[in-house]
């Protein structure tokens, strides 16, 4: 456990379980891909305690749209 992680990319990483991230009660910034976000968001995981969130990697328009109302950015 790494309780004071405050910033964690994993959008070009295999992730098996992508809620583990709920573990980390300081992480400020986090950047992730489409079916990360997509999964982790399914779960119920709120990206408004984030001070920045990020789409990278591989996604879908689905994903970006889902991202978008998620945590209310636009990516371009």
């Amino acid at each position: 456990m790494i309780p004071h992680l405050l910033r964690l990319d994993l959008s070009e990483a295999v992730v098996e379980d992508v809620t583990a991230i709920a573990a980390f009660p300081a992480l400020r910034v986090l950047s992730l891909n489409g079916a990360q976000w997509q999964e982790l968001l399914a779960w119920g995981w709120d990206p408004r305690t984030l001070a920045a969130a990020e789409l990278n990697g591989e996604y879908t328009e689905a994903d970006k749209a889902a991202f978008e109302r998620a945590t209310g950015l636009v990516q371009e």
